[in-house]
């Protein structure tokens, strides 16, 4: 079976978290924000994991997420959002696969961009998804 496409799992289950995309709609990014765009987004990336040989079919990933808003408290809002529909899901199915484990590693960090004076909440998430 090998190890699943981690990133396309958790988009495909961000899109269904209601109250983050009641604040973000479509706005749900891998690596990086696209040029002049609008807020609130969400961007997140792998950032490493670990592979386990005895069980191919189980990726242990940890993810970056960058909640981005016009305010800090808007930015803020995208977290709680994120973390709601994350921290602690267990056996999600998601299409073909299922998100194990959502963890969270660090909490939301409030930061401002210093180029573009943008607000955003920096997390990280450790998974398991099969």
């Amino acid at each position: 079976m090998g190890i699943p496409d981690s990133s396309s799992v958790v988009m495909s289950y961000l899109r269904t978290v209601t109250a983050l995309t009641a604040l973000v709609g479509t706005r749900i990014y891998g690596l990086r924000l696209p040029e002049s765009p609008t807020l609130p987004a969400v961007v997140f990336q792998a950032r490493g994991g670990q592979a386990n040989p005895e069980i191919p079919d189980l990726a242990a990933p940890s993810y970056q997420f960058t909640c981005w808003g016009g305010t800090q408290r808007e930015a803020r809002q995208v977290y709680r959002a994120l973390y709601d529909g994350l921290q602690g899901l267990s056996n999600q199915a998601v299409g073909d696969n299922m998100i194990v484990s959502a963890v969270e590693e660090v909490q939301g960090q409030e930061m401002i961009d210093p180029d573009t004076e943008w607000h955003f909440v920096l997390t990280f998430f450790s998974l398991l998804v099969r």
